[in-house]
């Protein structure tokens, strides 16, 4: 802007002195207190970066835990989930309820569609129709009825 009024900027400093007619006590309490500043960022620096260092420290071992036992429920879920496949193979197959356990313990696989391949593949190894009915004596029933000890025993008791 001074270009255009015309004018030339002065300087800040009261008088237009420059800083080297600042007294030395003032300079000294300057210097004094832009080292005890320095002292203070440095020794700030320093705490930040200790508890930065304590707060990871800490919390890593606490990190690594959890970690830990992510990877256990993952890999557990992931047994589940095959378990509950192998049944859920067993039961589309139409094995009866008593047996779906033991049939889905024998399936091998790691998916639904290798599960069914092997499922099919042992399927005609396994006969699970229903025990026929009790086989049928056709003397039974048939005639008069059968003597009994007691009709025996009546017959010779009151023998005149």
């Amino acid at each position: 802007m001074s270009d255009e009024t015309g004018e030339t900027v002065e300087n800040d400093t009261p008088n237009g002195s420059g800083a080297d007619d600042v007294p030395q006590w003032v300079r000294d309490k300057l210097n004094k207190a832009n080292e005890e500043a320095a002292k203070y960022r440095v020794r700030a620096k320093e705490a930040t970066e200790k508890a930065r260092e304590e707060a990871t420290q800490q919390f890593s071992a606490e990190v690594a835990k959890l970690s830990d036992e992510k990877a256990a429920l993952s890999a557990e879920l992931g047994q589940k989930s095959l378990e509950l496949a192998k049944v859920r193979t067993a039961i589309d197959k139409g094995v009866p309820g008593e047996h779906i356990m033991r049939f889905a313990g024998l399936l091998q696989g790691e998916d639904e569609e290798a599960l069914k391949a092997y499922a099919d593949e042992i399927w005609p190894m396994f006969r699970f129709d229903p025990p026929p009915d009790d086989p049928i004596d056709p003397s039974q029933g048939q005639g008069a009825a059968p003597d009994s000890g007691d009709t025996f025993f009546v017959s010779f008791a009151f023998d005149d």
